[in-house]
């Protein structure tokens, strides 16, 4: 019976020292920021300090143009974020997805995408606008134009939210049709 009162006791501690360290850290004394400039600074009592705002996150993105998960994510994430705070966040956006390539005659390209020929069309539409367009912000502002119209008709769509943005639709047009896209 003794040993079972030792046990539980000890028990008791280590649950005690626990919730004592995780309300001192979560609650009694939480992270302060500070800013100065473009620095922000992360102060928590007991860790390292760390500055944010300087660093570049660079955010690859393999999406498909007609997933509507693909489209939640840019409407809802991506975009949402990188309005937010552009100098931080770089894009590299993979208009590929669950899409297949075959090499015919050692020369050409045949894709195979997984929402049918009209999504290849829209990925290569894609792939064009992200090779062409270098500012991230207005990449993800277009895709996620183009996104406001599901099962939409690529070329219809991405004239329209090209010229929302006063950029020439007729070279992306010209890299789809070709090689390059």
């Amino acid at each position: 019976k003794m040993l079972v009162t030792k046990i539980f006791s000890v028990i008791l501690v280590i649950i005690s020292i626990f919730l004592l360290i995780f309300s001192l850290t979560y609650f009694i004394l939480p992270s302060t920021m500070l800013s100065r400039g473009n620095k922000t600074r992360l102060y928590n009592i007991g860790l390292p300090n760390y500055e944010i705002g300087e660093s570049i996150v660079r955010i690859s993105v393999f999406y498909e143009c007609l997933c509507p998960d693909s489209r939640n994510f840019f409407q809802n994430q991506l975009l949402p974020t990188i309005m937010k705070m552009p100098e931080n966040i770089t894009t590299d956006l993979i208009p590929y997805g669950k899409a297949s390539t075959e090499i015919v005659n050692n020369r050409t390209y045949k894709f195979q995408c997984q929402h049918g020929p009209s999504e290849c069309r829209g990925n290569k539409l894609h792939g064009c606008i992200v090779n062409m367009i270098e500012d991230n912000l207005i990449q993800v502002k277009i895709i996620s134009c183009m996104f406001n119209e599901y099962n939409m008709d690529a070329e219809l769509i991405g004239q329209e939210c090209m010229e929302r943005y006063n950029i020439d639709w007729t070279p992306i047009k010209s890299c789809a049709d070709n090689d390059e896209g």
